[in-house]
């Protein structure tokens, strides 16, 4: 999909960088955590820089010690401030 639609043009770059956010969803437990402001797909969230433009919000719930991705927004997303509360 990433090389469909023009964000990358060699599979083995755009395969990278999705094995680089997967990677960082393995750590989620160890990073810092955020309450979204709302609830629908989750009550925190983890951020994740993936370059000077893009930020993924990996948003999740925790129940007895697991954690749910539910979804994963960036900050190119139409409506992720609706869910992720504004950076200062």
């Amino acid at each position: 999909m990433l090389i469909k639609k023009g964000y990358f043009h060699i599979f083995e770059n755009a395969e990278q960088y999705v094995n680089n956010i997967y990677n960082f969803i393995q750590t989620i437990p160890a990073q810092q955590h955020y309450p979204v402001q709302n609830s629908r797909h989750g009550k925190y969230y983890s951020r994740y820089k993936a370059n000077m433009h893009t930020t993924y919000y990996i948003v999740f719930d925790i129940m007895d010690e697991v954690y749910y991705v539910s979804n994963i927004f960036n900050n190119h997303s139409r409506d992720y401030n609706i869910y992720i509360k504004k950076e200062k």
